[in-house]
């Protein structure tokens, strides 16, 4: 079993729903406090809430769906332009070894933040895509009861 393909979807909508928008109206302390056309609210600053869904597809049709934030819509261009080109061919069941490769090779821009976030959604993906491929739930992969 071979990746075949990575698919990216962006929904318009927070993992957290309501509740990310309702954060911005508040007034919280946030690290742009210190510049008064930013001291209102977080909305005053903050980016349009969204999710990265992604799904790894295998050449035996398996798919596997992962998630994360995706403020500013940055999870696409990362995956299509970069991560992608790291996975296809590869065993989607060596996922360790892949997360690895992504994390490595996201040196130069990464390592934090968005980045970071989709790496954890493919990750999670690839989770996912081992359980149906073993027909066991992922807890128990993962070394749960």
């Amino acid at each position: 079993m071979k990746i075949r393909k990575i698919h990216v979807h962006h929904a318009n909508r927070s993992i957290w729903g309501h509740l990310a928008e309702r954060e911005k109206t508040l007034p919280l302390v946030t690290p742009l406090d210190i510049y008064t056309d930013f001291k209102e609210t977080r909305g005053s600053w903050f980016w349009d809430s969204g999710m990265a869904v992604i799904q790894v597809e295998t050449d035996d049709g398996l798919i596997g769906t992962g998630w994360c934030e995706d403020g500013c819509s940055a999870g696409r261009p990362i995956v299509e332009n970069h991560l992608c080109r790291l996975l296809i061919g590869q065993d989607p069941l060596e996922i360790e070894s892949l997360w690895d490769r992504l994390f490595r090779a996201t040196l130069p821009y990464g390592r934090k933040g968005a980045v970071l976030q989709v790496i954890s959604a493919i990750d999670i993906a690839l989770w996912d895509l081992k359980g149906i491929a073993t027909g066991k739930p992922v807890y128990e992969l993962l070394g749960g009861p």
